[in-house]
């Protein structure tokens, strides 16, 4: 592909998306194809007074009827991603099709229908993991990354070592399941996270 690329004049290839360590490593590790080509752009999320009115606004083109309160909710369960705020909308306007008018109660109803449908997936994800990998994500779907890797949390989710939950949370992240931006820690998948919190901490 670099090779048909390299023949083309006035045309320009962008290569994005969300895993940023796969993007990374493409153009970063020298034995990849791709190595030092082309200038790499961090984008960072949607702002909130962008994003909460563009989705509003796509509701009410279909007539759906939306307080700003309620988008903002939706953003909140989803940590501002675009697609996970896209498949969550998406079956919100599907449960709500007869009713047309969307509440707190109606998103939450859908986010249980996206963890129920996906249980069996996570439940396989969950089963191959190590003590130590359920723990670590255990304290991330609870408290989030800041102080992950302090003596208090490390004693609280009996996390071993900070050295051990650092290895641990490695491999996470080379399994797809955590991923790391601007030195946080977060699931790469937003609804393992609420799965973990309804199913796993509850």
């Amino acid at each position: 592909m670099r090779a048909v690329i390299q023949t083309h004049k006035n045309v320009n290839y962008v290569f994005a998306g969300s895993k940023q360590d796969l993007l990374l490593n493409m153009v970063r590790d020298k034995s990849r194809a791709f190595y030092q080509m082309g200038k790499i752009t961090m984008l960072g999320k949607i702002p909130r007074d962008e994003f909460t009115p563009f989705l509003r606004d796509k509701f009410l083109r279909t007539r759906y009827s939306v307080l700003v309160d309620t988008i903002n909710h939706i953003l909140d369960i989803v940590d501002d991603f675009p697609h996970n705020a896209q498949f969550l909308c998406h079956e919100i306007w599907e449960l709500q099709r007869d009713k047309r008018k969307i509440n707190f109660e109606d998103v939450e109803k859908a986010l249980m229908k996206i963890l129920k449908n996906s249980s069996q997936l996570y439940l396989n994800l969950w089963d191959a993991l190590n003590l130590l990998q359920r723990r670590i994500l255990t304290a991330l779907a609870r408290e989030g990354t800041i102080g992950l890797f302090s003596k208090d949390k490390i004693v609280r989710y009996d996390l071993s070592t900070p050295a051990s939950a650092q290895t641990a949370i490695k491999s996470l992240q080379k399994k797809g399941i955590v991923d790391r931006e601007n030195g946080n820690y977060f699931f790469s998948d937003v609804f393992f996270k609420h799965w973990i919190s309804k199913y796993i901490i509850a």
